[in-house]
């Protein structure tokens, strides 16, 4: 189990098994269990806080209905164990001769549905395109000439990636947005550009 809190916006998250979950709160028995996201904390920035609702029962669901109650959580106090959820662009890398590019970000967390990026390329022969994706599935390490990097080394917990295929030749201007979803929201990480001139042709 885990309380994930996001210190600027003053609210915390509960997670069991590494998924979202329902809750009544202030003691509630019955009636229509909440997803546990974005819940207020009594909220000071500092290192640690105390849960808005006195009391908060965990269900076993996976979704609104009722259910048995897991556990019940009462009038504790929460470590901060996350400063801000978004990923960070870390860079890229080419294949062989490099007709493909792959995007690299770091997370520093388990604790998000999704992460994904949001790619512009502009080039000077196919001139806009735009790619989105996301996934569930990040990496603790990523491969770099052969050579296994772990995602510490690039400066977080874990890596995600995006790879796009058959680059044409022709410049390129790559502006990269990483970023997660969180109970629906998307959180997005700071735009980097990257610029590539790929001159080997694959035609």
């Amino acid at each position: 189990m885990a309380l994930v809190v996001n210190n600027d916006a003053g609210t915390y998250s509960i997670w069991i098994n590494e998924q979202n979950a329902w809750y009544y709160s202030d003691g509630q028995e019955s009636g229509a269990p909440t997803l546990a996201g974005n819940i207020p904390l009594n909220y000071v920035k500092q290192d640690s806080y105390t849960l808005c609702a006195p009391k908060i029962r965990l269900l076993e669901c996976s979704d609104n209905r009722t259910s048995d109650s897991v556990v019940d959580i009462d009038n504790i106090s929460v470590d901060v164990i996350k400063l801000g959820i978004a990923p960070v662009n870390y860079g890229y890398q080419l294949s062989d001769p490099g007709d493909d590019i792959r995007f690299i970000a770091t997370v520093d967390t388990l604790y998000t549905n999704e992460v994904g990026f949001d790619i512009k390329a502009v080039s000077t022969r196919d001139g806009t395109k735009t790619y989105i994706d996301s996934s569930n599935t990040v990496f603790s390490s990523v491969e770099a000439n052969k050579v296994v990097v772990p995602a510490e080394t690039l400066g977080g917990r874990y890596v995600a990636v995006l790879s796009i295929t058959d680059l044409k030749v022709a410049e390129y201007t790559f502006t990269v947005r990483p970023f997660v979803v969180v109970f629906g929201e998307t959180v997005y990480g700071e735009e980097t550009v990257y610029t590539y001139d790929f001159t080997t042709s694959v035609e």
